[in-house]
């Protein structure tokens, strides 16, 4: 919302009810592109062409399928892809009934559920002419063909999913068209995995995007932030637990771990990458015929 003044500042929201919230700090959106541009005043798309630039940012859409079953489908598996092909709908699979931990809201094991099982359709714009019956039922058929006891099992119930846009399309030029969280509007401020983080468009995009932008409103106000980690520190930790995960599985293996580069497309990636080295060691002493694993050693070095 614009100021009534006409000073050029984003004051609040107003809802579809005609209601008006002013702001006390400043406005963050979290809408993608293609929502929030018609709510943009035209005089801060011209004043602010990154914002302007978001209409190159084309929706990937995405379609989620959940079937419940009757019985126990998937033999165990919690997880499954499927070998590309340009006729198939789904990309992967999951049985929840074999991921959810402890119980469900009636008190039963989650293990001894019967399957209930989710699919993900990617870039499902070329889907838009099927119907959702259709969908189940192609998605129903790909699951019998790794799973012959699908075909003996009742569906008891479905959900199809359209998400509009689950990421922005990754082409050719759009990395460069990313806006920073906080725009030339003073107090206006947007968030989502499409933003510049410095991550490819995800889950973990989209929640350091909102950091960000409260890191960007807080320290306008003068006030200490610092509530997103740098890249460098994100990609270190996540190699870090990694490495410790190995090793608690692995004890009884002596493993080395030499270099470990890690690279991501955006530029700040390759220049953070070259300079990210893991090691790790082990170290091993021998009493007589045994072999005991007396000392345990990781070392993480960032050049």
């Amino acid at each position: 919302m614009q100021c009534p003044s006409g000073e050029d500042r984003c004051c609040g929201v107003v809802l579809d009810s005609g209601e008006e919230i002013r702001s006390t700090l400043g406005v963050i959106s979290t809408l993608p592109p293609q929502t929030l541009l018609p709510l943009i005043p035209e005089a801060w798309l011209s004043h602010d062409p990154s914002l302007k630039s978001m209409e190159a940012l084309k929706p990937c859409e995405y379609i989620s399928v959940y079937i419940w079953f009757d019985q126990k489908v998937s033999e165990g598996k919690q997880m499954w892809a499927r070998t590309y092909n340009k006729d198939d709908l789904n990309c992967e699979f999951y049985d929840f009934s074999e991921i959810y931990p402890g119980s469900d809201g009636s008190g039963k094991p989650w293990k001894q559920r019967p399957s209930l099982i989710g699919s993900n359709i990617i870039d499902s714009g070329r889907l838009a002419d099927m119907t959702d019956d259709e969908v189940i039922e192609r998605t129903l058929r790909e699951i019998q063909e790794s799973f012959p006891l699908a075909l003996e099992a009742k569906v008891l119930h479905t959900v199809v999913n359209r998400v509009p846009m689950a990421i922005h399309r990754p082409v050719v030029g759009t990395e460069k068209l990313r806006p920073e969280q906080r725009s030339s509007v003073r107090d206006f401020y947007v968030a989502g995995c499409w933003t510049k983080t410095d991550f490819p468009c995800s889950m973990e995009s989209a929640a350091r995007s909102g950091y960000l932008a409260a890191d960007e409103l807080l320290q306008l106000r003068g006030r200490e932030s610092g509530s997103a980690s740098s890249v460098a520190h994100c990609m270190l930790q996540a190699v870090r637990e990694r490495l410790t995960n190995i090793l608690c599985q692995h004890l009884s293996f002596c493993i080395c771990v030499g270099m470990i580069q890690v690279a991501y497309c955006s530029r700040l990636m390759f220049q953070v990458g070259s300079k990210l080295v893991g090691s790790m060691q082990v170290t091993q002493v021998t009493n007589n015929s045994e072999k005991n694993l007396t000392r345990l050693k990781v070392e993480e070095l960032v050049n």
